[in-house]
């Protein structure tokens, strides 16, 4: 490389070899004129006389035109290797972009849906408009052969429903083409997800190292810099790849960050909805309760909407947000009439410039007898309660008003029971029930145990209760397999009349599936003794929640405990779970350590044992609605419970009906699923002619419920200025624009390829030649 004058002259070679190679060549013209010039003999003639005069005459001229295009020929070898080699000049900027130069610019267009936000700039009603807009005028700025150009959406979310979900590389391949880049751009669409920062600049770093030949490489990366985008979990990840990313796009105002928020913009979003209750029925009135925040200095009390089914609700008015959210908002106790799905929505209506997370809907699947049916298999089957290991169950699940059946008595409760042996099990259709429990069955052949997974891998719930009829090796083979235990089941811990296990029950830190217990004092839970119970060795990659443990061997209740205003410290690795509960595919597992009748303990006869049963059913099975709750990106899995009549339909007000189609699992089942669902809304999904219709949730990206104040959302749209940017990138070389084209175009380096210049000269040399 040779350097003159930073604004005057730098020079240098992409590929110097073909340079050398074509200075090598100069020498093959050369050698042949000189050969051409021996080979001739002088033989006298005298009929050449006359001619040999003439020649004399034309003598200069003729040496003149060989020379000419001896030089001809030396400069056409000598320009091509030089046009392959793609030297660098540099003459100050204007002259360079005359000239033609090579780079890769790679453009982050952030499209997630706090792009959404109306802005008061002339001609961009919004953040991305002005994204389009800034990014098209840099392409325009480029020079045409020489300068390629790849665009990533940064949304978590598809803008049509055939695209993957996440960032994208629309233009993942660089193009020279700048005409249809620039069309590319205005071809991108305002999702309806949040930002997916941390994968676009994968991509962007992924794309610049397959460019090894380029030898300038710029970042432009255009957003609206919130708060949403740049902090929560992604942050750190954002961090670590602003200091790969100075490495690969190296040099001054090579990595520009355009920053698209305006000062004081703010927004008000209603981030959750949920039922206060973990199961809703016919039975009981429940609340709901709604996290509703406002972000920035904007209107604080806008009108906060209820409705239940459409219905508008009286405790509908004005209420005072902030971000610190300490006060939730609450729907009052409903008591619900008939079961099945029903739409619960919360909407704000205020004055903020970000409609699209101003409602949020909710449908509850509300369980009554014909719809919440539970299978209790009993391990020992007795003629009576004292007998039977699954008897206390059923009673406590659906206490019967009439007992002249006493295999099947009737019952008022909301939960329909069937009791079987297990002998006849594998008979049963298990997606009929919501629930199975299983209550000291002796022992789960491994077929059995793969439809048991399958079942609750589909949204069913599995409670296994232990008794002295257990197989521990034969529960750990097949339902361990399976991933239908907490972990290993190791042994049987006994204890005695005299010195009981108890659970360590404090009321004021109950696990959610317990909140009817919370804060109850003298509930009796932790003075319940237990006798035996199966330890289980908790396998860490289960995501197995303790519901309850037990006090380590010895250990007095908890009321003979000294109060304190705290949870008592109890070394956790000295506890056994007694009550655990994981995920499986769309379902859940609780397992329960001890016997679900009298056998190992007493709390069968206690008051508190109906009440614990229905929180741990209803917690089991409160997700069952899932399926019906989704967010935008996500895809609608219909459940094998769901009886259809044809084809389904899923249809949005307005638009067109999303395609619907049978899929076939990594398990080999077929399932019905949709297209990810690109918009927000109250979807209806026909389960075929004469059949019924269903409504689906369909909500931008919230909150999970019980979300404390620091947690960050999309809808958080407060700018963290050029500072909080820098902090984000983790303090690299970072240039800072705001929304206007920077003065000096970084586009316009002092170093040009002329490659494309000399090979043009190349060609007129060879023209001549020819002349």
């Amino acid at each position: 490389m040779i350097y003159c004058h930073s604004q005057l002259l730098a020079f240098g070679f992409i590929t110097p070899w073909f340079a050398g190679a074509g200075a090598l060549l100069v020498s093959i013209p050369i050698i042949i004129h000189i050969l051409n010039r021996r080979r001739f003999k002088t033989v006298i003639w005298a009929a050449m006389e006359y001619l040999l005069q003439a020649m004399r005459k034309n003598r200069r001229r003729l040496k003149f035109e060989q020379l000419l295009l001896l030089a001809v020929r030396c400069l056409i070898l000598l320009l091509l290797g030089m046009a392959l080699a793609r030297p660098l000049f540099g003459f100050g900027r204007n002259v360079a972009n005359k000239l033609g130069r090579s780079a890769l610019h790679v453009f982050i267009i952030d499209n997630s849906y706090p792009m959404a936000y109306q802005s008061d700039r002339a001609g961009s009603p919004s953040h991305l408009s002005e994204a389009k807009k800034l990014a098209k005028g840099m392409i325009d700025r480029l020079s045409r052969g020489g300068e390629s150009v790849a665009i990533i959406t940064a949304s978590a979310a598809p803008t049509n429903p055939g695209d993957p979900a996440g960032a994208r590389a629309v233009i993942g391949n660089p193009s020279y083409n700048l005409t249809d880049c620039q069309t590319t751009v205005d071809t991108i669409q305002q999702s309806n997800g949040g930002a997916d920062m941390a994968h676009a600049l994968e991509l962007a770093l992924q794309i610049a190292k397959t460019q090894d030949k380029q030898p300038e490489k710029y970042l432009y990366i255009l957003t609206a810099a919130t708060r949403g985008t740049y902090e929560g979990d992604q942050a750190p990840r954002i961090q670590q790849l602003g200091k790969e990313l100075e490495q690969v796009f190296t040099g001054e105002r090579h990595i520009i960050h355009f920053d698209l928020a305006q000062a004081g913009q703010w927004n008000q979003a209603v981030l959750s909805l949920y039922p206060v209750d973990n199961l809703v029925t016919t039975k009981f009135a429940t609340g709901f309760s709604a996290d509703v925040r406002g972000f920035g200095q904007g209107t604080k009390d806008p009108l906060i909407q209820w409705t239940v089914d459409q219905i508008l609700q009286g405790n509908s008015g004005t209420h005072h947000l902030d971000e610190s959210n300490s006060k939730p908002q609450q729907l009052s106790q409903r008591l619900f009439e008939s079961g099945g799905p029903h739409v619960i929505s919360v909407s704000i209506a205020g004055e903020d410039h970000l409609k699209l997370d101003d409602t949020r809907w909710r449908v509850v699947d509300v369980a009554d007898s014909a719809n919440t049916k539970v299978l209790i298999v009993e391990g020992e089957r007795g003629s009576g309660v004292e007998g039977s290991s699954a008897r206390p169950l059923a009673m406590a699940l659906a206490p019967p008003v009439d007992s002249t059946d006493p295999d099947q008595p009737k019952s008022d409760a909301y939960v329909s029971v069937d009791v079987i042996s297990d002998i006849v099990l594998s008979n049963r259709v298990l997606s009929q029930y919501r629930a199975i429990c299983l209550a000291d069955v002796a022992q789960v052949p491994p077929s059995l145990a793969k439809q048991l997974a399958d079942y609750v891998k589909q949204g069913g719930a599995l409670m296994v209760f232990m008794g002295s009829h257990v197989k521990l090796d034969n529960y750990n083979q097949s339902l361990g397999a399976e991933h239908l235990l907490p972990g290993k089941l190791v042994r049987d811990i006994s204890g005695s009349q005299q010195k009981p296990f108890y659970f360590d029950f404090d009321p004021r830190h109950l696990h959610p599936y317990l909140e009817d217990f919370k804060n109850t004092s003298k509930s009796g839970m932790e003075t319940v003794p237990i006798f035996d119970y199966i330890q289980a060795d908790v396998d860490p990659t289960l995501q197995v929640q303790r519901i309850l443990d037990y006090l380590p061997a010895g250990s007095a209740p908890a009321t003979t405990q000294p109060e304190t205003s705290g949870k008592r410290e109890i070394d956790a690795s000295s506890k056994d779970p007694a009550i655990t509960v994981q995920p499986l595919g769309r379902g859940q597992v609780l397992f329960f350590s001890t016997t679900a009748n009298g056998d190992w303990t007493q709390l069968p006869a206690h008051p508190a044992y109906t009440e614990l049963m229905h929180e741990l059913l209803g917690g089991c099975v409160g997700d069952a609605d899932q399926w019906m709750n989704l967010n935008v990106g996500q895809r609608l899995e219909i459940p094998p419970s769901i009886s259809l009549t044809g084809t389904p339909e899923l249809l949005l007000a307005q638009r067109p009906s999303v395609l619907v189609q049978q899929e076939q699992t990594p398990e080999g089942q077929l399932v019905w699923r949709s297209q990810p669902l690109v918009q927000p809304g109250l979807y209806t999904l026909k389960t075929g002619p004469g059949g019924a219709s269903i409504p689906i949730a369909v909500n931008l990206p919230g909150l999970p419920r019980g979300a404390g104040p620091d947690a960050e959302a999309p809808a958080d749209v407060r700018p963290i200025g050029q500072d909080g940017i820098r902090r984000a990138f983790g303090d690299i070389n970072l240039q800072l624009e705001k929304d206007t084209l920077p003065l000096l175009s970084t586009a316009t380096n002092e170093r040009a390829d002329v490659g494309w210049t000399l090979m043009f000269l190349l060609l007129l040399l060879l023209a001549l030649e020819c002349f």
